[in-house]
């Protein structure tokens, strides 16, 4: 389209007055001083180290230790330093800091899987389940900067996992659940992982699918590898695994999951991380070359998907997010840190969202009061081969934000996601692109 032709394009979506007036970007422009958009950007392009002091002291940080310099830029540009001398760890800031202020009978989590089954968590019971799993990972002498990779379906312990493994010091490295073990060994191998957690099986479409296998392959082949933490099914009675490794390799100690944080204290403190210690290692697919790793310290990725989902997102503490995705992507931990960093609720989804009927996803919606819904464009084009109809079965009126991301938007999926599941009144909000 040429921007000419842009130009006179009539808008996909207009906020209303009250829209507005609600918003929390005008919140965070009243705060600021700044008088229009136009405004707002004006200080952040001036000053960008005094608008995000302002802006992160308006959406609410807890920190352990103040920073004493917002943004550090002694070494050049290219080494940037944020939040120097600052203390924070970005799992107190998604659970604790809302048990703190009262709100720890707010639900936090809740998840629902392929066959229909759900579970919830307050944020009591998530501090105390982060708490447990935590402890158990202190057990296995997981220490601060130690990696622990994290291969598992978008069940409420991958979460746990995601927030226990800051919560301690150490650096998660979430890889996507539908890898094979090479997929999964370059990862792992690259970062140096010292535990693995995974699960027994998944299913898809129905069909169980044996990650356990495919973890332990991956383990034999990574002589870092310690310990693989087994969610699911009887526990597990081996305690090595009885093939030989490869010449030079280690043997790694197999762990169930429920035994290992059965009797752990339900409360553990929260390590006083600095801002920029690490906290992730994401890696991206590795369709253009060899899979490259980001680190992100806690006053990074985190805090940064936070700002995000409050001005882009508009996202309130009643607010109940649910991104159709998996931990490994960026937009896994972008959905479990972002929306409990602001106090609202992460809704889970492990499931195929056209199975096994064409409207599941759309039920999932209905059922759990979403208000926030992500998804990739290609998601859409596939839902829409089965028809108008399917959206229309369910009462979508919850929802009031929409998001995508993955690849571009081509108007005709643009406009049926706007139109039969937005019902035209919710904003699409393109957040990010792919490899």
């Amino acid at each position: 389209m040429t921007k000419d032709a842009l130009a006179r394009a009539a808008p996909a979506w207009t906020p209303s007055q009250a829209a507005i007036e609600s918003a929390n970007i005008t919140s965070a422009m009243r705060a600021l001083g700044a008088d229009s958009l136009e405004d707002l950007w004006a200080l952040a392009r001036a000053d960008i180290a005094g608008f995000y002091h302002r802006l992160l002291a308006h959406i609410w940080l807890s920190w352990f230790e103040p920073y004493t310099t917002t943004l550090d830029l002694s070494r050049g540009p290219e080494f940037a330093r944020w939040f120097a001398g600052g203390r924070y760890n970005a799992s107190y800031n998604c659970v604790d800091k809302h048990v703190l202020a009262g709100r720890g009978a707010a639900e936090a989590l809740v998840w629902e899987g392929e066959g229909g089954q759900t579970r919830s968590f307050t944020f009591d019971e998530l501090l105390a389940e982060v708490s447990r799993l935590a402890s158990g990972l202190r057990s296995l002498g997981v220490v601060k900067g130690d990696r622990v990779g994290i291969y598992m379906p978008l069940v409420p312990e991958t979460a746990i996992a995601l927030l226990a493994i800051g919560r301690i010091g150490a650096v998660a490295v979430p890889a996507f659940s539908g890898y094979a073990a090479p997929a999964l060994v370059a990862r792992l191998e690259d970062a140096g992982a010292k535990v693995l957690l995974t699960v027994r099986s998944a299913s898809r479409r129905g069909k169980p699918v044996d990650m356990l296998s495919t973890a332990r392959d991956a383990a034999e082949a990574v002589p870092s590898i310690e310990h693989v933490v087994v969610l699911g099914g009887p526990e597990v009675t081996e305690i090595y695994v009885n093939v030989q490794k490869p010449p030079g390799g280690r043997r790694f100690r197999t762990i169930d999951w429920t035994a290992l944080v059965r009797g752990q204290p339900d409360f553990v403190e929260a390590d006083h991380t600095a801002a920029d210690d690490p906290y992730l290692l994401l890696y991206t697919s590795g369709s253009t070359g060899k899979p490259k790793g980001a680190v992100h310290g806690h006053a990074g990725f985190p805090v940064k998907v936070q700002v995000d989902q409050y001005l882009c997102f508009d996202v309130k503490p009643s607010d109940r997010m649910l991104w159709f995705t998996d931990m490994g992507w960026m937009m896994g931990p972008f959905l479990v840190l972002g929306a409990l960093g602001l106090g609202a609720t992460v809704v889970l989804f492990d499931g195929t969202p056209d199975y096994p009927s064409p409207d599941r996803l759309w039920e999932v919606v209905a059922r759990h009061k979403v208000t926030h819904l992500g998804i990739a464009p290609t998601a859409i084009r596939a839902l829409m081969t089965h028809g108008d109809d399917y959206p229309h079965r369910h009462d979508l009126s919850s929802l009031r934000i929409l998001g995508s991301s993955g690849e571009a938007w081509n108007p005709e999926p643009y406009k049926w996601f706007s139109h039969h599941v937005g019902g035209d009144r919710c904003p699409i909000i393109n957040y990010s692109g792919g490899t």
